[in-house]
């Protein structure tokens, strides 16, 4: 009966111990791919396993002693696990770390070892409590296995349905709240009982104060940094969504419009920069609805398909803040389908930018879609007389080769087969790209 009941109290905890576990590398992935960029979510996935590893290795040596106190490594390896989290982020904040830089500067090498150490501390700490679980009840460990597993299918479809809803510091919260409640089947005493309630009475109250409205700290390379820097800059908006993080910088010095001629006699209008994840995705501009004020969509390479068609059949794909769309109305599109599959920024061009840029995502010859551009192309039966792939990325980050390693299947071979299907007889495809040496 002992025995029963202590094998309850440990499924239990492993149940929401699991469930916090995967929320956080879930949650990791996110944060650090806006905090540096897309390819540590790779780095995240090798470490959580690393943690998981090690512990394997760890209980294998001390499997004797981890025995003895299953119930109370089951209680303090969570408690240590919840500060592991909260430490983590504090460091990350401290942390000046540069990728970028690696190749160059020992210190970085320091910075990401330490960096690299402050997330492994928190999976090994994880791991350690399920796998005592394993080592003490053998045989019951299909029973272990099945509160492990169905505890972090749960914490996935928790945070990939909470990521639409709150951000990254809120989820932080609930996952903390989650660790503390997986210490509580293994709180056999009072004083136990005393610290959890403690713990989580703190974890509450931190959140509100250092983390409540806090934005996450960015790498001082990424695009949205750089233009923060700018005169009179300003952060007017920030989503975070399951895309990413959506940011709209204001400054009367912001201008991104990468192949405008330089010798462009027209000005160009008020933008506001767009950014996800930290990095450029184009720029809202002020419309008045004056079709004459955007002459200077004339001196760009965008515009000579327009001066070999007529009245074309646009699709663009990449909508961003519409730039491409007002390229379009300028000369003379008969019909503009826009594909665009972050929902999050056609609703802030629509609703919060709807004035600003005169609905620009709205129009009697204008249609949105929002899904994947390769998507699109293979379910639509719509031929186009031009198809518009727009600009990814930035000089700087292109440069620099951090987008080396970042799938984009609308570059692929199939994908642009499918494109030239999806053309009118004399149809052309627009496909821009940075030069990188």
């Amino acid at each position: 009966m002992k025995r029963r009941k202590s094998l309850s109290r440990v499924q239990t905890s492993i149940f929401f111990l699991s469930m916090a576990l995967i929320a956080y590398e879930i949650l990791l992935i996110k944060i650090f791919t806006i905090q540096y960029w897309h390819h540590f979510a790779y780095l995240i996935i090798s470490i959580a396993l690393l943690g998981f590893g090690a512990s394997g290795t760890f209980i294998f040596i001390f499997r004797g002693a981890l025995k003895k106190s299953a119930l109370s490594v089951i209680y303090y390896a969570p408690v240590i696990f919840l500060f592991s989290i909260w430490l983590s982020l504090y460091l990350s904040r401290i942390i000046a770390f540069n990728p970028l830089m690696m190749a160059w500067r020992i210190g970085e090498i320091l910075n990401f070892s330490l960096l690299c150490l402050t997330i492994f501390i928190p999976f090994f700490l994880g791991a350690l409590a399920i796998g005592t679980g394993f080592t003490v009840f053998t045989e019951d460990s299909h029973r272990i296995y099945f509160s492990n597993l169905t505890g972090s299918g749960l914490g996935a479809l928790i945070i990939l349905l909470s990521i639409f809803h709150l951000g990254p510091y809120e989820l932080i919260l609930i996952i903390s709240l989650i660790t503390m409640i997986a210490t509580l089947p293994a709180c056999v005493t009072r004083i136990r009982k005393l610290v959890s309630f403690i713990l989580m009475c703190a974890v509450i109250m931190s959140y509100f104060a250092f983390l409540y409205g806090a934005p996450i700290a960015i790498n001082d390379f990424k695009d949205l940094s750089q233009a923060e820097r700018l005169k009179g800059a300003t952060r007017e908006v920030q989503v975070f969504g399951p895309l990413g993080s959506v940011a709209v910088v204001d400054s009367p010095a912001y201008h991104y419009l990468p192949d405008l001629s330089l010798n462009c006699p027209d000005p160009l209008p008020r933008q506001k920069g767009l950014f996800l994840d930290g990095n450029t995705v184009g720029a809202i501009n002020r419309f008045s609805g004056n079709i004459d004020s955007l002459g200077f969509m004339d001196c760009r390479t965008a515009a000579l398909p327009y001066k070999l068609l007529k009245n074309p059949r646009v699709l663009i794909i990449g909508g961003g803040g519409g730039t491409e769309i007002l390229n379009a109305r300028y000369h003379g599109a008969e019909n503009i389908s826009v594909v665009e599959i972050n929902r999050d920024i056609i609703r802030l061009v629509r609703d919060r930018y709807s004035g600003f840029s005169r609905d620009i995502y709205d129009g009697d010859r204008i249609t949105v879609f929002v899904e994947d551009g390769r998507g699109y192309l293979e379910r639509t039966d719509e031929l186009y007389d031009l198809i518009q792939i727009n600009l990814p990325g930035s000089m700087g980050t292109v440069s620099a080769g951090v987008y080396s390693l970042n799938e984009n299947y609308i570059f692929t071979v199939e994908a642009l087969k499918t494109s030239l299907k999806r053309l009118r007889p004399g149809g052309m495809i627009l496909l821009s790209r940075w030069i990188s040496s």
